[in-house]
């Protein structure tokens, strides 16, 4: 796909200063959320940790607790590699503070859960499923641009993939204890309506709540 050019390693860039917690309004009856935490850089054994860790949570606690529980039609957790953090959400969604409730307990959950090699291997067969499938010619050709875009060369690729296949269950562990000691500085974004965001305006459990309504 060629993807040299620039630097290895430069794909993380230092997150701009967005609002803590912004609320997105308009005419919606069900709530669609984003909870971000400061992760690793891609290529880093650290990364590797992560993204798995983000695999089994999306399969595990965080399905159990906001799709089964929570009535939640989705949920995901994912490292964005590009911008060096990780994303708990969920859309169409019909709570919103105990969604984000969720989020924190899943990663201090995590942390205390035993996983094993098993668990990890089933991880990883998810990863790479979705790396590997097969592309038309016009998606090669974003991919590569998007690659290449930010320095994400095929020798940086395969360093996460060798990382990858060396994660053990204590790295989980750590990465989980890690995104969760960031946890208190993370940013939230939603979007509601008025009535959605009022309990939210009352209870005032997040900082710098910024509002947006929505052009719709």
């Amino acid at each position: 796909t060629g993807d040299g050019g620039s630097k290895e390693g430069s794909c993380a860039k230092e997150p701009k200063a967005y609002p803590r917690t912004e609320a997105l309004l308009g005419p919606t009856s069900v709530n669609f959320t984003a909870f971000c935490l400061k992760a690793s850089a891609f290529g880093s054994r650290e990364y590797a940790a992560e993204l798995l860790l983000a695999n089994l949570l999306e399969t595990g606690q965080l399905h159990e607790l906001v799709r089964l529980k929570g009535g939640a039609y989705g949920a995901s957790a994912f490292p964005f590699r590009q911008e060096g953090f990780m994303a708990l959400a969920s859309y169409r969604d019909p709570h919103l503070f105990e969604t984000f409730e969720a989020f924190e307990n899943v990663i201090g959950m995590a942390g205390l859960t035993r996983y094993c090699e098993a668990d990890l291997e089933r991880a990883l067969f998810g990863i790479i499923g979705k790396e590997e499938i097969p592309f038309r010619p016009n998606e090669r050709g974003y991919v590569a641009l998007r690659r290449y875009l930010f320095g994400i060369s095929d020798d940086l690729r395969q360093q996460n993939r060798t990382w990858l296949l060396r994660i053990k269950p204590a790295d989980i562990k750590q990465a989980a204890d890690r995104l969760f000691n960031t946890s208190f500085k993370a940013s939230r974004a939603f979007i509601t309506n008025q009535t959605g965001l009022a309990p939210i305006k009352r209870l005032d459990p997040w900082p710098e709540l910024t509002e947006t309504k929505l052009p719709l």
